[in-house]
């Protein structure tokens, strides 16, 4: 009977020892990124309503991603106690001589306790770095499709403009200003005779307000000959394009970094569930022991390993609470 428990505590300290720890440096990098990108989002002041819109909502990210941060170090210094707790009961057991299973029982039993606490704090990371990406996410779609737009009315323009530089034939003049004088009722037959118009008449229909203006102006300038005025405000569609080519650029950039942040803490849930499951099976084990049993023949040599493991775990917790407590007052002294 007691070989098969033996075989147990023996699954279960492997359990404990292959396990991987989370990546400490990475997050600490990733997260350092990431508030840096958030940063200049943050900062950036551009004219267009539209990008304020996106500048905005990534702040209210950037308030999660703070406050999910903070909670991550508090989660960080709960772990760095668990740790010392368990290196010190192995260490212990290691050395006892003929105590009781029940000596060490009710410690296992609160370790166990504590590392479902832990995994479920962990999952709730989980969650909470995983809505911070999906809202970005949405907000990267939302640039993309600002940006087609922009785009698609630059080249537009700047196809206007070739005609526009050679004083362009006098029958396509004529045809845009009545395609734009039908502008509300516009039938079939008319959009037919002028592709561009067609095109133009497409874009002013879903341009966006600040967009609707330039487009507007820009038909004025086209239809009155007004070179200058044209070039003016196709610089202005191009310097909005621009804005909103960084802007986009900077949220994929984010989306990517905090990504990496899921997919490192994700080791924290990995590490749990086999923290739980190791424990729940020494203390399966435990309690079938004799009363007298002597504990320090239960577990492998390899009991000095998961010591030293729970120590360098409690390293790493301690220099990840330090280095990020820094770079989240740095980033706070950034915005003040």
């Amino acid at each position: 009977m007691y070989a098969a428990d033996d075989d147990i505590i023996n699954r279960a300290t492997e359990k404990l020892l292959t396990t991987k720890l989370p990546d400490r440096q990475a997050i600490v990098n990733s997260t350092n990124t990431a508030l840096e990108l958030l940063h200049k989002c943050e900062i950036m002041n551009p004219d267009d309503d539209v990008i304020k819109q996106f500048i905005k909502s990534v702040k209210k990210e950037k308030t999660k991603f703070r406050d999910l941060t903070n909670k991550s170090l508090k989660h960080s210094m709960q772990l760095s106690d668990h740790a010392d707790d368990m290196a010190v009961y192995f260490q212990a057991i290691m050395q006892s001589e003929g105590l009781s299973s029940d000596h060490y029982l009710e410690s296992f039993e609160n370790s166990l306790t504590d590392a479902q606490n832990l995994q479920n704090g962990a999952e709730q990371l989980q969650s909470g770095y995983k809505s911070i990406i999906e809202h970005l996410q949405e907000i990267k779609e939302s640039c993309e499709g600002y940006q087609e737009h922009l785009e698609q009315c630059e080249k537009l323009a700047i196809e206007e403009e070739s005609l526009l530089a050679a004083n362009g034939p006098p029958s396509f003049t004529n045809m845009f200003a009545e395609v734009l004088d039908g502008i509300e009722d516009v039938s079939t037959a008319v959009l037919r005779r002028s592709k561009i118009a067609k095109k133009w008449l497409i874009v002013l229909d879903i341009a966006l307000p600040m967009v609707k203006v330039i487009v507007i102006n820009l038909i004025d300038a086209l239809l009155n000959g007004k070179k200058q005025e044209f070039k003016k405000q196709l610089a202005e569609l191009q310097s909005i394009k621009n804005r909103s080519s960084k802007n986009l650029e900077i949220t994929r950039e984010l989306i990517k970094n905090l990504s990496n942040i899921k997919y490192h803490t994700s080791a924290f849930e990995t590490f749990w569930s086999a923290q739980v499951t190791a424990l729940k099976e020494i203390i399966h084990r435990f309690r079938r022991l004799p009363q007298q049993s002597q504990t320090s023949q239960l577990l492998p040599q390899t009991i000095v390993a998961i010591v030293k493991k729970y120590d360098r775990l409690k390293t790493d917790c301690s220099i990840y609470s330090r280095e990020v407590r820094v770079i989240l007052d740095q980033d706070a002294q950034n915005t003040m």
